[in-house]
């Protein structure tokens, strides 16, 4: 991550030095990873403009969340 936001933060329950840094996959919960990560790769080539998955929070919470452009 190169950025985030107070949400983002509260999101997962974390500082933003926490955050920068890692990489996004480790938020994503483990039986969705392989999928985001090629979602994530469609995404970032231009062909797909959302992202569907669950993340975890610092206390081992699992929620949906989605990633889509703006």
């Amino acid at each position: 991550m190169l950025d985030v936001n107070t949400a983002a933060c509260r999101l997962h329950g974390l500082t933003r030095e926490q955050l920068l840094g890692r990489n996004m996959v480790d938020l994503v919960a483990p039986e969705d990873r392989e999928r985001v990560m090629r979602e994530y790769s469609q995404w970032f080539s231009g062909t797909q403009q959302l992202v569907e998955g669950h993340a975890l929070t610092s206390d081992g919470r699992v929620i949906p969340v989605e990633v889509r452009e703006a």
